[in-house]
């Protein structure tokens, strides 16, 4: 009987795509709010002087691995060019701003898998340089 109760259940595999879209939703979440931060902190008429968000999305990336998929690319697009709609860019401005701003993290991103498997996991203390020197 005990023998019965120790076995693991295997999950189903229709778990597996909603814990993704979850992921990707707490991407967009996150990356939205670290835009709205740092749209927020700039003075009128200027660029921001402290941008998380390429940053923090960077480090997710980095982190988990499976958020780098078109959908993951796509969701933080989106989330940077809502975050600038909502704070009342027009939408040339956003699309330029935010193109730069993707081009910065894919550049940074294509880099970073280059280092060790050691670095790529944040597992010594030197890779928080390298993920720095790379974005």
């Amino acid at each position: 009987m005990l023998q019965m109760l120790d076995k693991t259940v295997p999950r189903p595999l229709v778990l597996r795509p909603f814990h993704h879209s979850c992921w990707l939703a707490g991407l967009g979440v996150i990356v939205f709010t670290a835009c709205v931060l740092g749209i927020l902190s700039r003075p009128v008429g200027m660029l921001a002087s402290i941008w998380p968000a390429n940053a923090i999305l960077l480090g997710l990336l980095i982190r988990r691995p499976s958020l780098a998929s078109p959908a993951g690319w796509l969701t933080a697009a989106l989330a940077y060019l809502l975050a600038d709609l909502v704070t009342g860019a027009d939408l040339y401005e956003a699309a330029a701003l935010n193109t730069a701003n993707m081009v910065g993290v894919v550049i940074g991103f294509l880099l970073y898998r280059r280092f060790s498997p050691e670095h790529r996991h944040l597992r010594r203390a030197r890779s928080v340089l390298y993920m720095f020197a790379a974005s």
